[in-house]
């Protein structure tokens, strides 16, 4: 189905990767949700199909009409959308149907897991609440990232929050401003970093399993003291 991305897990690991590639970057957040790929046949939306293993993904199609996405557009070329579905914290703190799980992602790829049949009334209700957060457009030639998200903007999808960054500097800008708002009540949908893409469109690059012209950088790791108050000890039999 898709590829991914190389990730950077420091900014000093991305100053290395930004110095081999000094062009300028189209960067957007990077959406910690469940990754599909809708497949559109003659302006008809004929296939929803999940990440798999990477290679093979199941087919969520029976699903799609319980979530918000174009079911049709406007293009008779047979193209697919890449992108992640995402439930919002407000939409996991209400309802019942989430309690007992630990978090948005979680929440998300139990309901986008189950078979239709399975589905309860109040789980259809709360899948109606998943954000499609589009990113990638397959069976149409761009010239640059940004056209991209241009093009799903105009057909009613909703794209990550992203800038044009000519710099390193740029970049880092970027990502300390989304950076604010994690782990606050500001944060609706989870991110976990931002994507960066040389802006000049490269379609054979994003068939490849690991693309060279993009990368990810992740967010540093939240932490929070904590105090230890005591320490049980137990011996295991079979050690005696």
């Amino acid at each position: 189905t898709t590829g991914t991305l190389s990730k950077c897990m420091t900014v000093e690991a991305f100053k290395e990767w930004s110095d081999k590639h000094p062009v300028q970057y189209h960067v957007s957040a990077k959406e910690d949700g469940c990754s599909m790929e809708l497949v559109y046949r003659n302006g008809k939306l004929v296939q929803m199909i999940s990440r798999g293993n990477g290679y093979i993904g199941f087919d969520k199609i029976p699903l799609a009409k319980y979530l918000n996405i174009p079911q049709t557009l406007d293009i008779t070329k047979d193209i697919s959308i890449r992108g992640e579905f995402e439930l919002s914290n407000s939409a996991f703190k209400s309802h019942k149907v989430f309690e007992g799980l630990k978090n948005t992602r979680n929440a998300g790829s139990g309901l986008l897991n189950k078979k239709e049949s399975d589905l309860t009334a109040a789980e259809k209700e709360a899948m109606k609440e998943m954000k499609f957060f589009a990113y990638d457009v397959r069976g149409i030639d761009f010239k640059q990232k940004a056209d991209i998200f241009a093009f799903l903007l105009e057909r009613g999808f909703t794209v990550p929050e992203n800038r044009i960054c000519n710099s390193y500097d740029e970049v880092l800008a970027f990502r300390e401003e989304l950076a604010k708002v994690r782990g606050t009540d500001e944060e609706e949908y989870a991110i976990d970093g931002i994507v960066i893409f040389e802006n000049v469109y490269d379609a054979e690059d994003q068939k490849e399993k690991i693309q060279k012209r993009a990368v990810a950088l992740k967010f540093d790791l939240m932490i929070a003291r904590t105090k230890l108050i005591d320490i049980e000890w137990s011996l295991n039999g079979s050690y005696l």
